[in-house]
């Protein structure tokens, strides 16, 4: 474990994640009340919330003498971020009991969201800047943005980078398993953008770009090649899996998009439905929009709106949208276990789909009671890092599936929720 005296310098994580500091404020008195043997007891307790509430893929370091660094791994939406420093406060004010003592964990915790191009040292800048904040405001918690502190550090020369990697073959897609919840089985993978960056070495996530892609007309050639690449994939996995690619809104602007996927289909020779097209919920779609959605359901692609429920769609608008498939989004279900309302949002939203005939994909299935709720809720298909984590195409097809001809059956998952 790092135990670095700068919480900066102990930052070691990709640029895509969040960052937060944490300081105990009550060490003293407590070392006083308790002495030094059972204090150690009081700072394991602390950790051991602190683990309970992460995942397996964020990490914590302890900063001598009281602070703790956090990282959420490529967490960058602000939703997300809340319930994660929700959940973390709620574990941490809870009070605990040593030898007959009964003490609270005094505790200020700032975070800082990641912005595109500004480095993970930067974040971490930010993060403690955020802690002194809400230090000085006696507040609980304070998030915070890197992009105010660190305007300096953003690449200027960002997109014309991305168009050169688009050329190279360094943008690439990951795969993240989906299993079916009644029967434990392997039936997809969503593909999410990656970059393969050579003079970095290291993968990065799409946090770190993925926003002046969509804001440039490279999210169209992007998309296209994206789109191309996981049917070339798809095409070598047993039937029926299937792959989803996310398509940004502004694709199905114009007509592009149907010959480009029609083509791909018809040259890899793989059955449309086995290609999902996921289309954020951000807002209403203009007709045109919707038009291209019609048509690409009447080639056979399934249409899927990804992050349901947090967008600002009316009730009319998801009945009159073209589409097979919806999913939850994570921030619902990663707080269902401890949130009435959001276990009553998972459960209608599933019903409502059901409904309207639409299957139902449940995001952020971090541990194996959700699991089981999402099951019992009726809940179609599963996703999240309790399944898997979003993957390398060899390592999916390693980790998941017997063999690449298409002629055995893919791996099941026997003792997934026995």
């Amino acid at each position: 474990m790092n135990t670095s005296s700068d919480p900066v310098q102990a930052c070691s994580g990709s640029t895509g994640d969040t960052c937060g500091v944490i300081r105990l404020s009550n060490l003293d008195s407590v070392v006083a009340k308790l002495g030094e043997l059972s204090f150690e007891l009081y700072l394991e307790e602390f950790e051991r919330r602190l683990k309970q509430v992460l995942r397996s893929a964020d990490s914590y370091t302890k900063i001598p003498p009281n602070k703790y660094r956090v990282e959420l791994y490529e967490i960058t939406e602000s939703s997300l971020v809340e319930l994660a420093v929700a959940k973390l406060v709620r574990e941490l004010e809870k009070p605990v009991e040593i030898i007959g003592d009964r003490l609270r964990f005094e505790f200020n915790m700032g975070f800082a969201i990641p912005g595109l191009g500004v480095s993970n040292k930067a974040t971490m800048r930010a993060a403690e800047s955020s802690l002194k904040s809400a230090v000085r405001a006696q507040k609980t918690y304070v998030i915070g943005g890197a992009e105010g502190n660190d305007k300096a550090e953003i690449d200027p020369h960002l997109l014309p980078r991305l168009e050169q990697a688009l050329e190279t073959g360094e943008l690439v897609l990951h795969y993240q398993a989906k299993v079916d919840a009644a029967y434990q089985r392997l039936v997809g993978a969503e593909g999410l953008v990656r970059w393969n960056h050579p003079e970095e070495k290291r993968v990065i996530p799409p946090g770190e770009f993925i926003e002046v892609v969509e804001n440039s007309d490279l999210v169209r050639p992007m998309t296209e090649y994206l789109i191309r690449a996981g049917i070339a994939r798809c095409v070598e996995w047993a039937a029926p899996l299937s792959v989803a690619v996310n398509i940004a809104p502004k694709v199905l602007e114009t007509d592009q998009l149907f010959p480009v996927v029609a083509d791909a289909l018809n040259f890899y020779g793989l059955e449309a439905s086995r290609l999902i097209l996921e289309i954020t919920e951000r807002g209403e779609l203009p007709v045109q929009s919707l038009a291209q959605l019609e048509t690409l359901r009447e080639l056979g692609v399934k249409i899927s709106i990804d992050d349901f429920g947090t967008g600002q769609c009316s009730l009319s608008y998801f009945r009159d949208l073209p589409a097979d498939q919806v999913k939850i989004d994570s921030s619902f279900v990663m707080a269902m276990n401890t949130s009435h309302k959001d276990r009553s949002i998972v459960r209608g939203c599933i019903d409502l789909a059901h409904h309207c005939n639409m299957e139902v994909v449940a995001e952020g299935v971090e541990d194996e009671q959700a699991a089981l709720d999402l099951k019992e809720m009726g809940c179609d298909v599963l996703q999240g890092y309790w399944i898997g984590k979003p993957m390398s195409f060899t390592a999916f097809e390693q980790e998941y599936l017997r063999g690449l001809s298409g002629q055995e059956e893919p791996s099941l998952f026997a003792s997934l929720l026995d």
